[in-house]
C-alpha cells in the first residue's frame, strides 16, 4: 500500500557535521536533513532523512556498489572506517566532502478520501452519503457527540464494517470490498487489545511475524519501535504488569511497528485519567510527527479534538457538518450545531431590526439589542441566531464603553482553577455566560451583584434561521 520513490540521496558533510560515533551508528547531517546509518554487514543499513516535505525511513538494502563516497565506489563498511576511524577524513587524506546512497524508499502517510459514504442497519441510518478528503501526512479528527456515525465511518475504514453505499481510496486504491488484512492499516482501539499471554516484545513483533518477516528484521523494527515510544526495558513484561499509559504505548508500538501508511485511533485515550490523557495527546502527536503518519482519530473529547488535529471533522446525526482547522471551526463555525457543540458558546435567538453602518442590529427574543460585525447583508425581519463565547464577554467599569453592552446580576459563580464562570441575569431577561482567566490579586464579582457587561460586535457569530 505504501508508495515506493526511487531517490538519490547526497549527504555533504564536514567534520563539524558528524554526531559521535557509538554502538555502530552514525549520523551525519546537511541544511535538509539527517541520515543516519546502522552498520549492518558491507551493504545494509538503517537510515532516516527529511527532504523539506516527508520524512524516509529505513530499513533497507542498498547494494555496495552504489555506495558512493566522494564520488567514489564504497561500502558500508568502509564508509564506517574511513568517517568514524580516521575522523572524518578519506583515506587519501582529503576532507569527507559528501555521502550518496541511492535506494528504493517507502514514502510515509497515505491520502484517504472518501466517497459517498454511507452505512445503514436496518432502518437506522448510521452513516448518510459523507463524503472526505485527508491528505497525505494529515492528522483528522472526526468529532462528534455519540451516535453522530463517526466509529462507524472509522470501521468502515478499517475494514471491519462494509459500507452500504459509496467507497474508500486508500492512497488512491479503491479498498471498500478488501478485508482487513488486505489494507495494511494500522488501527489502536480504547481497550488496547492487547494479547494478555504474550510479553510486551511478543504484542509489537507480532504484525510482523503475520507477515512473515526475517527475524533479524524483526528485532530491528521491534526495537526500533519500543525506543519510538520510549518502552525501553519493559519488553520481557506483560500487559497486566503495566501501568494504563505504558499499555497504551504497547498497542501504538504494535500498530506501527510495520509501518502503516495510515493510522486510525477510536478513542485510545478514553480510558486514561486526565493528567495522563493529556500527556499521551503531545505523545500522539509527536509520535505522528515523526514518523509522517496519515492519522485518523475519533474522539468525542472537544479539548483533545483541538490539541492534536490538523484538521477536525465535526459530524451530526451521520453528515459532516463542517471540516476545518481547530482555528477555524471555533472562530468561525458555519451552522448552529458546530457553535454549541465546539467549546462553550452564549445561545441567543432574535430578528434582524435595521443596519447601521454596514453593521446589523438584532432583537432577541428578551427585547435585547445586539450589533454584529460587518459582512452580513440581511433583511430586516430575518430570523438569526447569534453565539457569544463566554471569554469574549467581559466586565465593564461604569465609565467603559463597548460596542455592546448590557448590565444584569451575578446569579451564579463557578471557580474552575485556572478561570472562574459567571452566569449573568441580564435586566432584559437574558442569561448569559462569561469565563474569567483567574488572576492573583484580581477583584471578583460576587453572587447578587449588578454588574455591566461588554463585547465586540466581531464577537458575535451570526447563523440564519431556515424557515
Amino acid at each position: 500500500m505504501a508508495r515506493r520513490t526511487e531517490l538519490t540521496r547526497t549527504i555533504r558533510i564536514g567534520s563539524s557535521a558528524l554526531r559521535p560515533f557509538r554502538e555502530q551508528r552514525l549520523d551525519l547531517f546537511d541544511d535538509f536533513g539527517a541520515l543516519g546509518l546502522r552498520a549492518r554487514g558491507e551493504a545494509e543499513c538503517a537510515f532516516n532523512f527529511f527532504d523539506g516535505q516527508r520524512i524516509y525511513r529505513g530499513p533497507a538494502i542498498i547494494p555496495a556498489e552504489r555506495v558512493r563516497l566522494n564520488g567514489e565506489c564504497c561500502s558500508t563498511g568502509a564508509l564506517f572506517s574511513r568517517i568514524a576511524g580516521a575522523g572524518a577524513s578519506s583515506s587519501s587524506g582529503g576532507q569527507v566532502t559528501a555521502v550518496e546512497l541511492p535506494t528504493t524508499l517507502a514514502r510515509r502517510g497515505a491520502p484517504v478520501r472518501l466517497e459517498g459514504l454511507s452505512k445503514v442497519f436496518a432502518d437506522a441510518v448510521a452513516v448518510a452519503d459523507l463524503s472526505l478528503e485527508v491528505g497525505a501526512g494529515e492528522f483528522l479528527t472526526l468529532l462528534g457527540p455519540s451516535g453522530s456515525g463517526k466509529s462507524t465511518t472509522l470501521l468502515m475504514i478499517a475494514g471491519f464494517l462494509v459500507p452500504t453505499r459509496g467507497e474508500i481510496f486508500i492512497d488512491g486504491v479503491p479498498v471498500a470490498r478488501k478485508p482487513p488484512h488486505e489494507r495494511d492499516i494500522g488501527v489502536v482501539f480504547q481497550s488496547y487489545a492487547l494479547f494478555p499471554h504474550l510479553t510486551v516484545y511478543e504484542n509489537v513483533a507480532f504484525p510482523l511475524r503475520m507477515r512473515n518477516l526475517p527475524a533479524s528484521r524483526i528485532v530491528e523494527r521491534v526495537d526500533y519501535a519500543l525506543d519510538l515510544m520510549r518502552l525501553e526495558g519493559l519488553g520481557l513484561r506483560y500487559p497486566h504488569q503495566l501501568s494504563g499509559g505504558q499499555q497504551q504505548r504497547v498497542a501504538l508500538a504494535r500498530a506501527i511497528v510495520f509501518e502503516p501508511p495510515l493510522l486510525l485511533m477510536d478513542e485510545p485515550l478514553g480510558a486514561l485519567d486526565r493528567k495522563l490523557r493529556e500527556a499521551m495527546q503531545l505523545e500522539l502527536k509527536r509520535l505522528q510527527r515523526t514518523l509522517a503518519l496519515t492519522v485518523i482519530y475519533v474522539t468525542h473529547d472537544q479539548e483533545e479534538a483541538l490539541t492534536m488535529s490538523d484538521r477536525i471533522a465535526v459530524m451530526n446525526r451521520g453528515r459532516i457538518e463542517q471540516v476545518a482547522s481547530p482555528e477555524e471551526l471555533y472562530e468561525h463555525p458555519r451552522t448552529p450545531f458546530v457553535a454549541d457543540f465546539l467549546g462553550e458558546s452564549n445561545s441567543l435567538c432574535g430578528k434582524v431590526v435595521r443596519a447601521e453602518s454596514s453593521r446589523l442590529v438584532v432583537r432577541t427574543s428578551a427585547g435585547m439589542e445586539v450589533v454584529t460585525g460587518e459582512g452580513v447583508e440581511l433583511a430586516a425581519g430575518r430570523e438569526v441566531r447569534l453565539a457569544i463565547r463566554p471569554e469574549q464577554v467581559g466586565f465593564l467599569g461604569s465609565e467603559e464603553r463597548s460596542d455592546n453592552v448590557a448590565e444584569g446580576v451575578v446569579e451564579e459563580v463557578v471557580y474552575l482553577g485556572e478561570a472562574v464562570r459567571y452566569l449573568v441575569r441580564l435586566t432584559p431577561g437574558e442569561l448569559l455566560c462569561v469565563k474569567r482567566q483567574n488572576q492573583r490579586g484580581s477583584v471578583n464579582p460576587q453572587v447578587g451583584q449588578p454588574v455591566r457587561l461588554g463585547w465586540s460586535a466581531d464577537a458575535v457569530i451570526l447563523h440564519t434561521v431556515e424557515r
